[in-house]
């Protein structure tokens, strides 16, 4: 397979993907559907989503949590990418965390 090849077959399946999305999900726009992609990110070797990174960090899952994004901030330990996700644990408190994508450290606000 050529490297063309290889970008249109990746297209095509970002393309079935996006249509069963808006199958599954009426009414989101393509900027929903990419804004939905984009704020997924490997951690630890494992893809995680904002819900998910925010429990790994808290302890337990939030009430809600928004897009993960690059922290300006590189691990205390490893010197690794570090990123970030704001989070609400309970209805009165929001918290921003930070975790390494490469090992286990992690930090809030708090």
């Amino acid at each position: 397979m050529t490297q063309s090849e290889g970008i249109i077959t990746t297209l095509n399946q970002s393309e079935r993907w996006c249509r069963s999305l808006f199958r599954r999900h009426d009414g989101l726009t393509s900027f929903d559907i990419m804004h939905y992609r984009m704020s997924n990110r490997v951690v630890e070797g494992r893809m995680v989503t904002p819900e998910r990174l925010a429990e790994l960090v808290e302890g337990e899952r939030p009430l809600e949590a928004e897009p993960i994004e690059d922290a300006d901030r590189s691990c205390p330990e490893c010197d690794e990418n570090v990123i970030s996700v704001g989070y609400m644990p309970s209805v009165t408190e929001f918290v921003t965390a930070y975790k390494c994508q490469e090992c286990s450290w992690s930090d809030t606000d708090r």
